[in-house]
């Protein structure tokens, strides 16, 4: 009868976790939704990304850190076999809105664009027509790809991580953020240092698993 209401109890706790992400992710695709509504709320798409971000360091940690160990390439397969196809979908859709660039005078420049949306590698390019090319959300899932590759690291490290010295992690991400932010603000690469860059917002994905680690704790 005990063992019968534990499991119930974890099972409550379950769905109240559960309901409470979607409602983090319903506020996020919100504020994503008003900042291309209107430029004046651009800030909220900003927060919104973020918010997602760090949700999936916190769901990559606390999915897999009870793992013993984990499998990259199993990881990364799971990973690409959740969007790839879509991804591929919309790739194809765009392509006949820019024919006439991939048949033109820099048709090559174009193709390599192509090439690199293809693979999910445009983040990793500081050019706006690059990360933004064709399916311009995209470079969502290019800096997700790399989240993926990292998340063993990620595990392994925090793991070891004691007591104060995650509250000091955090804290230091935090004011990181904040200086980067400053530092790179009159750079002509601002956008994509800030916003784009999947080592920048990798951070923002290490804090999601950091954060998780102190909730345990408390």
């Amino acid at each position: 009868m005990q063992c019968s209401n534990v499991i119930a109890l974890e099972r409550t706790e379950e769905k109240g976790f559960i309901k409470s992400i979607q409602g983090l992710r319903g506020y996020a695709i919100i504020f994503v939704f008003l900042s291309h509504c209107n430029q004046s709320f651009s800030c909220f798409g900003a927060l919104g990304v973020s918010i997602f971000i760090m949700l999936s360091g916190y769901l990559s940690m606390r999915k897999y850190s009870v793992k013993g160990s984990l499998e990259l390439f199993r990881l990364l397969k799971k990973r690409l076999k959740k969007f790839y196809p879509l991804h591929l979908i919309t790739l194809l859709l765009a392509i006949p809105f820019t024919w006439g660039d991939l048949l033109g005078a820099e048709a090559a420049k174009h193709w390599a664009v192509l090439a690199l949306n293809a693979l999910l590698l445009q983040s990793w390019i500081p050019i706006r027509n690059v990360y933004f090319s064709y399916n311009a959300v995209s470079w969502y899932l290019s800096i997700t790809i790399f989240f993926t590759l990292i998340t063993p690291l990620m595990i392994k490290f925090i793991q070891r991580l004691k007591g104060i010295t995650l509250y000091i992690l955090f804290g230091t991400g935090i004011l990181s953020q904040f200086i980067w932010c400053r530092l790179c603000i009159d750079s002509s690469y601002a956008h994509w240092l800030i916003y784009i860059c999947p080592v920048t917002r990798s951070l923002e994905f290490f804090m999601g698993g950091v954060y998780l680690s102190l909730e345990k704790r408390l």
